[in-house]
């Protein structure tokens, strides 16, 4: 296979009566989302002949959007997923930095996937595309970009990161090696399709023939609604945010009830809170993955099942996925056994769309293989696992030690009446600064803090926020932080 959209064909073809996509709406089977899939790709090459220009997707996380990204891949062209909660502003400069003359919506969308547009391509017609979209497939490598994914911004600006066919169609192989996936699984989608976590929910359930659950990440918002949906429809596969399962802990969403369907949860994006992690496990006992890669890696690089005798202090983040390959590196490059991660492998990305500067700058040669450089501390541990650290960005020097930043949040956002916290560093003044969601006060917060942290690693100042600001892939912003509170 060359193409992703070729995983949809073959599935179609195989198993047309089987159920792919359950919505809020309705559900869908393979043979439908092939139809409306090519309904969009034969409008979108005849309305326009720029192969070379990508084609901005503005998501609001319903079905509709899928059938776009699969129509476009269909035409040779690659998609870039933009959230609909991105201002107007941004996404006109996204468009004029990358040249793009289309924008679809959902609203356009169901304009095209209406009764006019069908009337041209029914649902019951012929399963065969037309002779020019099966040549325009045939002559594309699978090394070319089939979309390109936001980072997340938490410390500077967003680049958008180019992933290959061929990337992901090698790690969803990994993926079913790793987890045993089958076409009887139905896997859970709470992620933006923004956000590169829906990939893994999107084309492993491709690649598997099997279910895709939709639930809008909206749905946070009333847990009961989402467990209810999982529920209902016997999903099984969840991939999610730590964040997502930070806010269902908050919420105490299993106290009005378990999600018994569910046989695998794999998390991604930060580390988890052990408070997060227990309440899960004992309200859901099954199990557990820690997955972790940077969005310039497609799916993920390393992953560690958790054990019943974890260390929740200090949980790693794990072996290597086969084909992925790990160093860890000082600022001279020379391997170290506590340093920067260098990644590669089959999930590497080919690099920034429209930003050459950076990708040379980020994606070096050593030796034969191109490697990132992730920005991230780790370290290799005696039980050959890799433990995470930290960001580059929140390493400092303070008191004359070394601290990671992460490390004080992680082991504050373990207390009790804390919802969430962030750390910023202040380096005119040399303090730690803590923006904690609590109820406690200063006072409260300072005897526990005083506590629980040596004395060079407590904050100078604990600020209460009930309102920290995320970007838009739901990470802590640090960058509005420093503007916020560092003046």
């Amino acid at each position: 296979m060359k193409n992703l959209f070729d995983l949809l064909e073959k599935a179609a073809k195989q198993s047309p009566k089987k159920i792919a996509i359950i919505s809020e709406d309705r559900i869908y089977t393979y043979e439908e989302y092939y139809k409306y899939s090519l309904s969009m790709a034969r409008y979108i090459s005849a309305n326009f002949h720029e192969k070379s220009e990508p084609i901005l997707v503005l998501v609001n996380d319903s079905e509709y959007e899928l059938f776009a990204f699969l129509g476009i891949l269909a035409t040779g062209r690659m998609y870039i997923p933009i959230s609909s909660t991105y201002k107007i502003e941004d996404i006109r400069k996204i468009k004029e930095k990358i040249g793009a003359s289309l924008l679809l919506d959902e609203a356009k969308i169901r304009e095209i996937l209406g009764e006019e547009w069908e009337e041209k391509v029914s649902i019951n017609s012929n399963l065969n595309p037309s002779t020019s979209l099966v040549t325009i497939r045939e002559s594309n490598s699978s090394d070319e970009p089939a979309f390109a994914m936001m980072t997340s911004a938490s410390t500077g600006e967003a680049k958008l990161c180019l992933k290959t066919h061929r990337s992901i169609l090698d790690m969803c192989e990994v993926f079913n090696e790793s987890f045993d996936f089958s076409s009887e699984d139905i896997f859970i989608n709470i992620t933006s399709f923004a956000f590169d976590t829906s990939l893994k929910s999107i084309y492993l359930a491709l690649y598997n023939t099997a279910t895709l659950l939709l639930i809008n990440p909206r749905d946070f918002t009333t847990p009961k609604k989402l467990i209810d949906t999982v529920n209902k429809h016997g999903g099984n596969i969840l991939f999610s945010s730590v964040f997502a399962m930070n806010l269902l802990e908050k919420f105490k969403a299993f106290s009005y009830k378990s999600m018994p369907s569910l046989n695998k949860v794999l998390f991604s994006g930060e580390k988890i809170p052990a408070k997060t992690l227990k309440y899960w496990q004992e309200n859901i006992p099954v199990t557990y993955v820690n997955l972790y890669a940077p969005t310039e890696y497609s799916f993920n690089l390393t992953y560690h099942i958790i054990k019943s005798d974890e260390n929740y202090d200090n949980i790693p983040i794990g072996k290597a996925f086969k084909g992925s390959d790990i160093l860890i590196v000082d600022e001279e490059l020379n391997e170290v056994k506590q340093g920067e991660l260098l990644i590669s492998g089959l999930g590497l990305a080919k690099g920034y769309l429209a930003d050459e500067a950076k990708t040379r700058e980020k994606f070096i040669r050593l030796g034969d293989k191109i490697y990132y450089l992730t920005g991230d501390y780790a370290y290799l541990g005696d039980d050959g696992n890799y433990y995470f650290l930290g960001r580059k960005d929140n390493q400092i020097k303070h008191y004359g030690y070394r601290i990671e930043l992460e490390e004080i949040e992680l082991v504050l956002s373990d207390l009790a009446d804390i919802e969430e916290v962030a750390c910023i560093y202040d380096e005119n003044r040399k303090e730690i600064l803590a923006i904690i969601n609590t109820d406690l006060s200063e006072t409260e917060l300072r005897t526990q803090v005083s506590r629980i942290l040596p004395k060079y690693k407590q904050p100078k100042k604990l600020l209460k926020s009930d309102n920290l600001p995320r970007t838009i892939n739901g990470k802590i912003d640090r960058k509005k932080l420093k503007e916020r509170y560092i003046k």
